[in-house]
């Protein structure tokens, strides 16, 4: 359950910066469609296999000890910090150069957005890898749910511009909440 709230928070995180982007586009074709499910697809399975890379390094060198209270309280700051860094983008509120984008910007913007959210995901991937989550479940739930929330952003900005974007991040901040309130109640309760 911890995963799925964690993976639904970053979803509508990326939601609210698609949004953004898709919100400049000047049209979408279906070649622009499949890059932006392709790229970032790729780019966060990478991503997160790095994270999970780093932390079973972490626990090879005896960095971090294989008991769950001082991992989970890791992943607790983690999350914790995301939350607040969108509730921050929230409040900050800051202007979008309203410019539209032709074919050739729209796929610099898709790495550029893919980068932006690189760092959240390496610390997802971090994260779970403390807990010594399967990969495969991280894949499963947090790709899949981060393409919907993408593609979803993508079209909801063509469509009906950047309005929902504060709220997206609200929400995305809520649900990692959520998720960290789930996981302290996992390892620190029971």
């Amino acid at each position: 359950m911890v995963l799925f709230m964690i993976g639904l928070g970053l979803a509508i995180y990326l939601y609210g910066l698609a949004v953004c982007k898709g919100a400049l586009l000047a049209d979408m074709d279906k070649k622009q469609i499949v890059f932006s499910l392709g790229v970032p697809a790729i780019w966060q399975i990478a991503v997160l296999a790095i994270g999970n890379f780093v932390a079973a390094e972490l626990h090879i060198l005896k960095i971090t000890k294989s008991d769950y209270p001082i991992n989970a309280f890791a992943c607790l700051m983690i999350f914790g910090i995301m939350a607040v860094r969108m509730l921050i983008n929230a409040v900050k509120n800051a202007p979008i150069e309203e410019k539209r984008i032709d074919k050739k910007d729209f796929y610099k913007s898709i790495i550029g957005l893919c980068i932006a959210i690189g760092f959240y995901i390496f610390l997802t991937g971090l994260a779970f890898g403390l807990l010594q989550t399967a990969i495969w479940k991280e894949l499963l739930v947090l790709v899949s749910l981060s393409l919907i929330g993408f593609l979803g952003g993508l079209y909801a900005g063509y469509r009906f511009g950047y309005g929902q974007r504060n709220g997206a991040y609200i929400c995305g901040s809520i649900f990692l909440i959520i998720g960290d309130a789930l996981l302290f109640l996992q390892y620190f309760i029971s």
